[in-house]
């Protein structure tokens, strides 16, 4: 080698390259390992093997180690070997780096122009029985099975799934899904009226409107500081229920005050300001809540689909705003002002429904593994099931029991 990596961020600490294919048998084990734990864990990083052509670079560019622990009866292999890439292979022989910057095949060295850039360095996918190393810009490169040893067939848990099993788990799918309506029309409604009613109510100019949203977008911020703190002490279904009560009930008041002040200040603007604590802050939960409730072969899914339900908020919050007040104009609240606690009431219930959901329907998932989820999900779903009659109930337990 004939230079040195770079003193910057991505070449030091944590992300200084090992350049080390190793093995060791049977790792040193602080305390016990439960003999249950049966299996492999890989795991893909980016390893430069050479410092960057132009002296600098991203570590992304990094070429793809895999490293395996392998346990077995109560101990730990560890191996670690590069992929073998094309690009891998080219500078391997030329022992330098002999492509450029980061996804920019302009920089890259003549002898190189044309040829594979992909470093796989990113995930390790098992694919018909077959073991890959991925990245998203380029295809997946296997990984020789007498290299790092792929499970053994039994170890291998492949679940089929479909979008239509989420309504085998039809709890998960009234919290998440109503949650997230409830939580996503509430605050887009506040969102996109604030701004306007401050100028109608408060009779400001929009850039001094402007400064004022943002004492609600810091006080959005404190809050999701606050409920992730408050999810591991009161669990998610409690701060599900203090979202959506605390913003309901501060959304409403502030509709009947708006034109009242406190300390000489806009009691409107202070109580919305409140909201925001819970309506915005409460969404450190709402999201990952949202896949907490789902068993492990859903959890994209499910969150996915919450998150799609929950968008039509952005719609019916103006929208239904809009048309309960009798305005015709959905993006400015151009209404009479006695109709401004009625469009907040709404507003405010949309809120409270999500609180109702999350408190009296949801699955408290604090301190719970997995594996305890899924069980609980699937003794839940096999109960529905078997109480509506439907009889492939012991083959969905066992299935997804395994």
């Amino acid at each position: 080698m004939t230079a040195p990596f770079p003193q910057a961020m991505d070449f030091i600490g944590h992300n200084a390259p090992s350049r080390v294919e190793a093995e060791i048998y049977d790792l040193v084990i602080e305390g016990t390992l439960p003999e249950d734990i049966q299996g492999s864990y890989y795991q893909t990083v980016p390893d430069p093997q050479f410092p960057p052509k132009l002296g600098w670079d991203t570590f992304l560019s990094g070429d793809g180690m895999v490293r395996m622990f392998r346990f077995e009866n109560g101990h730990v292999d560890f191996k670690q070997r590069y992929v073998r890439t094309e690009r891998w292979q080219l500078e391997r022989q030329a022992r330098r780096a002999l492509y450029g910057a980061y996804r920019n095949p302009f920089t890259d060295d003549p002898s190189v122009q044309g040829k594979g850039r992909g470093v796989a360095n990113t995930t390790p996918v098992f694919h018909g029985g077959r073991l890959f190393a991925l990245k998203e810009d380029s295809r997946p490169w296997e990984v020789d099975p007498n290299t790092l040893p792929p499970p053994k067939p039994e170890e291998i848990r492949v679940v089929k799934t479909n979008w239509f099993d989420l309504f085998k788990y039809p709890r998960s799918l009234l919290v998440s899904w109503l949650g997230n309506a409830g939580a996503q029309t509430g605050v887009y409604g506040v969102a996109l009226w604030a701004p306007a009613l401050f100028v109608l109510l408060l009779k400001v100019t929009p850039q001094e409107a402007a400064k004022m949203m943002l004492l609600l977008t810091v006080v959005g911020f404190l809050g999701r500081l606050s409920f992730s703190w408050l999810s591991e002490k009161i669990g998610r279904r409690n701060c599900g229920g203090l979202l959506g009560f605390g913003a309901g009930i501060l959304i409403i008041l502030a509709g009947y005050n708006y034109m009242d002040m406190i300390f000489g200040l806009s009691a409107f603007w202070l109580i919305l300001a409140a909201a925001m604590f819970f309506a915005d802050g409460g969404f450190a939960i709402v999201g990952p809540y949202a896949a907490e409730i789902w068993p492990s072969h859903l959890k994209t899914t499910g969150m996915g689909s919450a998150y799609g339900f929950g968008g039509i908020g952005k719609i019916i919050g103006p929208v239904g705003l809009a048309l309960i007040v009798g305005s015709g104009n959905y993006l400015k609240p151009d209404v009479p002002l006695p109709e401004i606690p009625v469009a907040f009431v709404y507003l405010g219930c949309w809120f409270l429904m999500a609180g109702i959901v999350y408190y009296f329907f949801g699955i408290e998932t604090k301190g719970k593994s997995l594996e305890q989820i899924d069980k609980e999900l699937a003794t839940a779903s096999a109960t529905t099931l078997e109480r509506d009659g439907l009889g492939h109930v012991d083959t969905l337990v066992r299935r997804t029991e395994r």
